[in-house]
């Protein structure tokens, strides 16, 4: 690499370029899992983790975004069914609803 670093300082802007690229090409072969495809955008990217799958966090988030909602499309029978199939919550009905019952004091 010092080979490398006198090069950059001395030859001309298109071999310079080249030495830099030759570095990085170097350091993604001797480090093979950093060179990654982006799970969401198949874009590539280095990944600063082994357990990066994503090339930036927003990338991640609208993924997941995406999953809720097809989970959300396809159980949304079973987790919130008809108004008139629900069953009564377990006190009663009218706790559901916020209506407050008024209970005598005990004398």
């Amino acid at each position: 690499m010092i080979f490398l670093d006198a090069l950059s300082r001395t030859a001309p802007l298109c071999v310079r370029d080249i030495s830099r690229m030759q570095g990085a090409i170097v350091y993604l072969f001797e480090h093979p899992w950093r060179a990654r495809f982006c799970a969401e955008w198949n874009k590539r990217f280095v990944a600063a983790e082994p357990k990066n799958k994503f090339c930036i966090e927003s990338c991640s988030h609208e993924k997941r975004i995406r999953q809720l909602r097809e989970s959300w499309r396809k159980n949304k029978d079973k987790w919130r069914p008809t108004r008139g199939n629900r069953q009564r919550h377990a006190t009663g009905d009218t706790k559901r609803r916020g209506i407050r019952v008024l209970r005598k004091p005990h004398v």
